[in-house]
């Protein structure tokens, strides 16, 4: 039956309100009017209040009943039911999904390029993701300094598959990855994106599916990542000639959701900026 620990709320709040009322009114009745003048009245009162208590109950109970199944009517998602059932779909998709992100697997979309099916890094639970890498750095995210921080990225060229600055190259190795910006964009203009709770389903050509997580990015000296409702991915390929030195020192990411990507789109971002890798396969 639905509602029904809202109910069990209610009905205790009126029980614990009426227990010492009726105690009182029962006291009332039970006064011996042979040697109390006026017990008889005050029988008869106390009688009244339990009858009065009774109905003004029912009257309660009837109207709180009505309130919660018109509530829930325009609220179905907001019933206790419905966020067991929910709490308990999270958790068996959160089983599923642990057990998909064990061990990286090369999934052909039917692109290119096989894409991973978790993230580089310690990518084994859904709390920890992946690990939150600067560009061209060799090891995972740290608030002491940059590596790369005095170099002009044009002049290293794209990184993917070279272990002297790609970190999967370096890390993983056996043919895995950073991805380029060619293939990013073939990821987008080729696929199906599905928005879903963790960020995005990504269909290709031949139906196979990865899902691409909202991650957020880290920003310098601070050490928790910030808009977790966005994706941000790090490609290998720098952002092209510029003679703004800002932007020589930045390459292409990957970026969806939060408030300024409703879709998946390509955009140049600076290097000692921390963001995820999902590295790509031959």
């Amino acid at each position: 039956m639905k509602n029904n620990s809202c109910n069990r709320r209610l009905y205790t709040g009126i029980i614990t309100f009426l227990i010492p009322v009726i105690l009182f009114a029962q006291r009332q009745y039970d006064y011996d009017d042979s040697s109390i003048a006026g017990g008889a009245d005050r029988a008869f009162n106390g009688l009244i209040i339990i009858i009065l208590l009774v109905i003004g109950a029912v009257v309660v109970l009837l109207l709180g009943n009505l309130f919660y199944k018109i509530y829930y009517g325009l609220n179905p998602e907001a019933t206790p039911e419905c966020k067991a059932q929910k709490a308990k779909e999270e958790k068996q998709n959160e089983e599923v999904y642990l057990n998909k992100k064990a061990t990286p697997v090369a999934v052909d979309l039917g692109l290119s390029v096989k894409w991973c099916n978790i993230n580089f890094g310690k990518a084994n639970s859904p709390k920890n993701i992946g690990e939150y890498c600067k560009w061209g750095e060799l090891h995972s995210y740290s608030v002491n300094g940059y590596d790369l921080f005095n170099c002009n990225f044009n002049d290293i060229g794209d990184i993917s598959g070279n272990p002297k600055y790609d970190i999967v190259s370096k890390i993983w190795g056996n043919g895995w990855r950073m991805p380029t910006k060619i293939e990013f964009q073939e990821l987008i203009e080729k696929c199906l994106w599905t928005e879903c709770e963790k960020g995005y389903n990504v269909t290709g050509p031949n139906g196979n599916s990865i899902l691409i997580q909202c991650t957020g990015y880290v920003i310098p000296t601070i050490y928790s990542p910030s808009n977790h409702d966005e994706g941000c991915y790090w490609s290998s390929t720098p952002n092209d000639g510029t003679s703004n030195k800002e932007f020589n020192q930045s390459s292409y990411s990957l970026r969806f959701g939060g408030l300024f990507y409703k879709g998946p789109t390509i955009e140049d971002c600076a290097g000692h900026l921390a963001m995820m890798i999902r590295p790509v396969h031959h």
